[in-house]
């Protein structure tokens, strides 16, 4: 974690838990793949501050869906907007206190040192589709309904169809298939793609067609440490937070306008 960041934490959860101590020894928290290189980085500055130790486990979106409807005990979660919105709609369900944390916009991953095609516009992403042997995507991920429907827009649906490779739980994630080499095109976040070793960013998604992966967190109705799981949102949702999101390509939610890098 770069220093700044560190500080930077540290100082805000010394204030922030002047106020309200916590005194869980361990959070639990569940939280995909998008977030994991943030929560690791913030992480040795939450117990530094005084706060538990987090106990980080992480999964596909849907499998950690399963879990809380299932009744696993957990403190705080971070999932897909479009997963934690059902599982705290009205106050009745499993989450609490939702809210949005960062966004990531989509692209397409190749193999590191494939051919570039040209792919600035909706059409050229049609020809980049059609052109592609096998195409990685993940249906329960960020964008993956999305990406169906983009396909059915484009009017390659049915051409498309039969080679498509779902990236579903418990399998490697879309960028990681292209550079293993099962795959020529990856569906993935611009953090996801990003992330994945022998695999680099063909394009984000044309503007026309964009959409973005969104991050948002909640606390568990039948979290027995809430206070420091509010705390853990609260540092997510901070400036510090903010730092680490950005250092991993993603934009806080606290940014008004997307950086130019992620056009």
């Amino acid at each position: 974690m770069p220093q700044a960041i560190r500080r930077f934490a540290l100082a805000w959860l010394a204030c922030c838990l002047a106020a309200a101590p916590c005194r869980a020894d361990e959070l639990v928290v569940f939280s995909v793949e998008d977030a994991r290189a943030v929560l690791q980085d913030l992480a040795p500055a939450f117990a530094a501050a005084g706060s538990p130790a987090l106990r980080l486990e992480f999964g596909g979106a849907a499998a950690l869906q399963r879990r809380i409807r299932g009744g696993e005990a957990f403190d705080v979660v971070l999932l897909p907007a479009f997963s934690v919105a059902p599982l705290a709609a009205g106050g009745e369900g499993p989450l609490r206190e939702p809210q949005t944390l960062a966004r990531s916009p989509m692209g397409i991953a190749i193999a590191a040192g494939a051919a570039r095609p040209a792919l600035r516009s909706a059409a050229q992403l049609r020809a980049v589709l059609l052109g592609a042997r096998r195409i990685a995507y993940d249906r329960e991920g960020p964008c993956g309904e999305r990406f169906l429907l983009l396909l059915e827009n484009l009017g390659v649906a049915q051409a498309v169809a039969p080679r498509l490779l779902d990236s579903g739980s418990g399998t490697p994630a879309p960028a990681a298939q292209v550079a293993a080499g099962h795959a020529d095109l990856g569906i993935e976040t611009l953090r996801g793609i990003g992330a994945a070793r022998g695999a680099e960013l063909l394009a984000p998604w044309p503007p026309e067609v964009q959409c973005q992966g969104t991050i948002a967190g909640a606390l568990s109705a039948k979290s027995k440490h809430a206070v420091a799981g509010r705390a853990l949102l609260r540092l997510l949702a901070s400036e510090a937070g903010a730092a680490a999101f950005r250092a991993h390509g993603q934009q806080p939610a606290r940014d008004r306008s997307v950086p130019a890098a992620m056009h």
